[in-house]
């Protein structure tokens, strides 16, 4: 109970901060503070991806990993997406500078490969949705499916959850809870294509928001999966304590990273909205 507790607090303080800070950001166009945002939470994920992998048992420099993965979210953020194949070359030959001499070099190269994609490369596509016409609202829009999964996932599971999802990574994961995630965020499907303003006739933007719907929390589910193996490789628990009853940065963004690159190009391609 008190774990609960200190979960629902938590969401109480940080979400309307989140939300707000990101309200001003587009009223005031002072995107730049929104970029900054997203390289602090860059840093701190890739720190905690850093000393994950070194339980693991690889060599990483914590510092140098944080610091390079925000300077590359930034870096994309003003010169633009036309830039990223340049800016990954250049961070590719810093990141076998670094890890060369490392006892653990070529693996060390590896995982900092796989964690530059995986956490700055995939952390870039919030600001890009965040730079267009109605950013803040499909922003809105892509964490409330995120936060209503997740919720969705955990109240279920908690209370109902038997069936287990993938006890080898997960043992208090069930397919309970990923039927409660899908129902709220589900629900939150709904009322998007009821409040955004689409081009479409109602029964066609229901369509199209319940299928953002089922794709993000898919990918939620797939990221939340892949960090509890990191978890579970490394013999830890949580990545952090930086959030009470939630764990670290990485621990409260996992589901975010994998469904955000979907969401971006189901709104790109599909909708041609950014």
């Amino acid at each position: 109970m008190r774990f609960l507790s200190q979960r629902i607090l938590t969401a109480l303080v940080a979400l309307p901060l989140v939300i707000a800070f990101l309200y001003v950001g587009q009223e005031y166009d002072i995107k730049w503070a929104v970029l900054g945002l997203v390289a602090l939470l860059t840093a701190i994920s890739c720190w905690e991806f850093a000393k994950l992998v070194q339980e693991i048992g690889v060599s990483i420099n914590p510092t140098f990993f944080s610091v390079i993965s925000s300077i590359f979210v930034v870096g994309v953020g003003i010169l633009g997406e036309s830039y990223l194949p340049i800016i990954l070359a250049i961070f590719f030959v810093l990141l076998l500078l670094e890890n060369l001499p490392q006892s653990t070099g070529v693996l060390s190269i590896l995982w900092s490969l796989a964690g530059l994609i995986y956490l700055p490369m995939l952390l870039h596509f919030l600001y890009v949705i965040y730079l267009s016409a109605n950013g803040f609202s499909y922003l809105l829009w892509l964490l409330a499916l995120v936060w209503a999964y997740d919720s969705g996932a955990y109240l279920v599971g908690s209370l109902w959850g038997h069936h287990k999802l993938a006890p080898a990574l997960s043992p208090k994961k069930s397919w309970e809870g990923v039927a409660g995630g899908l129902v709220f965020s589900m629900v939150v499907g709904v009322l998007a294509a009821i409040l955004l303003p689409w081009n479409f006739t109602l029964e066609i933007a229901l369509l199209h928001s319940l299928a953002i719907a089922l794709l993000v929390s898919g990918f939620a589910q797939v990221g939340d999966l892949f960090e509890s193996k990191l978890k579970r490789q490394a013999e830890v628990k949580d990545t952090g304590n930086l959030f009470p009853g939630h764990g670290g940065m990485l621990d409260r963004i996992d589901a975010l990273l994998i469904a955000t690159p979907i969401f971006f190009f189901y709104l790109k391609v599909i909708l041609q909205w950014l």
